[in-house]
């Protein structure tokens, strides 16, 4: 993001998005004696990306580069 591709940042997201939706990532059941790995969907995580998604899709329109930084 310090170049600015905040789209390919935002594709990133949508990904990870995508992983957790499918139970691949953030997917552990924590119990009182053991942290157990599962498949299931993780949706706390899944709106997380998303939003974040949708807000590095916008930065371009919204911002503008310093003028002192080339490009």
């Amino acid at each position: 993001m310090t170049e600015r591709r905040f789209r390919q940042a935002a594709c990133w997201m949508l990904g990870a998005a995508a992983f957790s939706a499918l139970g691949f990532m953030h997917a552990t059941k924590i119990t009182p004696f053991d942290v157990i790995g599962s498949v299931e969907p993780a949706w706390p995580w899944v709106w997380a990306y998303v939003g974040t998604a949708g807000l590095l899709a916008v930065i371009p329109w919204i911002s503008r580069p310093a003028d002192d930084v080339q490009i």
